[in-house]
């Protein structure tokens, strides 16, 4: 019997892209991280208000990162020539750390929905493991990591195979888990095949 390809999934609803290439031009004596942020709030926010979202202010967020976060972003941000959505990317990640602290995980969110509004697929897929994390609306982290898994992270194309099975929705388990590199992924279809044959 000849398989057939699964139906493409809906694009996310509640996280649109901005889809606008966001530059430092004007630095003055801003740090990186303020220039990136201040550029960076803008575009999002822009395109949230399209949406009826409410707005971030990543500005004030960020005086709650600790000041070597800080320190190591900016130096980074300068010798690796980081771009704003890197930036925000990269405060997300680092303020998330392991991922165990949950005020840790709060304060990285927004930096990291951010970045992935500005289609940082590892940000988007981040995002979305921290939204698990925290208990909250599983419906918005399945948004969040559709969009990293269509950005190419192979994690969040794990991760959405593996939640897409586990909601009976094989097909497109399967898709996810096909595009996956993540060999994590690789285990989990042959199960799912094993499974199907098994069952029929």
């Amino acid at each position: 019997m000849e398989r057939q390809p699964a139906p493409p999934l809906p694009p996310p609803s509640g996280v649109a892209p901005a889809r606008v290439q966001v530059g430092l031009e004007s630095m003055g004596s801003e740090s990186l991280i303020e220039a990136g942020l201040h550029a960076v709030q803008g575009v999002v926010n822009s395109a949230r208000q399209s949406r009826d979202a409410r707005e971030i202010d990543l500005v004030s967020l960020a005086d709650n990162i600790p000041g070597s976060i800080r320190d190591d972003i900016e130096k980074l941000a300068r010798d690796q020539e980081l771009g704003p959505a890197e930036i925000v990317a990269t405060i997300g990640v680092r303020v998330r750390g392991d991922g165990d602290d949950r005020e840790a995980n709060e304060l990285a969110l927004p930096f990291l929905e951010a970045a992935g509004e500005l289609d940082d697929a590892m940000a988007a897929y981040t995002a979305g493991r921290v939204i698990l994390d925290l208990d909250r609306d599983p419906r918005l982290a399945r948004e969040w990591l559709l969009k990293g898994a269509s950005g190419g992270d192979p994690q969040a194309q794990y991760n959405l195979g593996k939640m897409l099975w586990e909601d009976d929705e094989v097909l497109q388990a399967e898709h996810w888990l096909e595009a996956s590199r993540d060999e994590r992924a690789a285990e989990l279809l042959a199960r799912i095949r094993r499974e199907a044959l098994t069952s029929s």
